[in-house]
């Protein structure tokens, strides 16, 4: 996983450090935490080039889905995550992305993050 870059999408600090924490882990050379959709939004339009991405489904300035499509659409993998069920509409548009309910254990995000990169 070297010479990768990830974006985390994630309001809530810890759990954004920790998902930090495994990517470095698993040795991405860069990881940026955005708290919200208009950072991540900012990042994606300037170009910033990420090789994947985990993605808080509800966050304190909406849902990430349509973020969501505009990262699948540039080839970008990505992980969803949420304290809660799995939205029908993340069901039907996004049925081969993982999701992750939350509390996941960290273990099961590194997996989850391999099976990314050897799938892409």
């Amino acid at each position: 996983m070297s010479n990768l870059s990830a974006l985390i999408l994630e309001d809530a600090f810890l759990i954004a450090y920790e998902a930090e924490q495994a990517l470095l882990e698993l040795g991405a050379n860069s990881v940026v935490i955005f708290q919200d959709l208009v950072e991540a939004v900012e990042a994606i339009n300037r170009s910033d080039r990420f090789d994947l991405a985990v993605l808080d489904l509800s966050l304190s300035d909406g849902n990430s889905i349509e973020f969501a499509k505009t990262i699948k659409a540039r080839g970008i993998p990505f992980v969803f995550t949420s304290g809660y069920a799995k939205p029908e509409e993340v069901a039907t548009e996004f049925p081969d992305v993982p999701y992750l309910e939350k509390p996941y254990h960290f273990d099961r995000l590194k997996q989850v993050i391999q099976d990314l990169l050897k799938n892409r």
